[in-house]
């Protein structure tokens, strides 16, 4: 039998097909691994990956749209790469009344990439050069 650790509890999880009447234990197992894993999103979290070719006008981060009913403020954390480039970063947005605000704040290779928000909370991004990069990130959210 296993014994399974999650959220500071303990589990006794049964060898498969070794001891019968062991539904209680795996039900509360399921039920703790639920719950935790719930509870580590918020509605507006958004996580992703995205290839961001060169763009001379604002151009829409695909998937990085905030959810501006559900959320007040929160922050991106990011990695960008390119061919010879990387870039880890945070944005911190505010919603305030009418607007989105964000400030940046990175490490890493100086690249020609430009991070904004619209009113609508979606993030916008321009990039110089002729590389196309790729964005991974993490919104995590302060909900309403």
């Amino acid at each position: 039998m296993a014994i399974l650790n999650i959220g500071g509890q303990s589990y006794n999880y049964p060898d498969p097909g070794r001891e019968p009447g062991w539904g209680e234990d795996a039900t509360a197992w399921a039920e703790a691994v639920t719950e935790a894993i719930g509870s580590s999103f918020a509605a507006g979290d958004i996580r992703g990956s995205v290839d961001l070719p060169p763009a001379a006008t604002a151009t829409n981060v695909e998937s990085m749209l905030i959810n501006s009913v559900d959320s007040v403020a929160g922050e991106v954390l990011y990695y960008v790469s390119g061919p010879t480039q990387f870039q880890t970063g945070k944005l911190t947005l505010t919603r305030t009344s009418s607007n989105w605000r964000l400030t940046r704040e990175y490490v890493g290779d100086s690249i020609p990439l430009i991070l904004t928000v619209t009113s609508s909370g979606q993030i916008q991004y321009t990039l110089g050069g002729s590389d196309t990069l790729t964005i991974k990130f993490r919104f995590s959210t302060v909900e309403v």
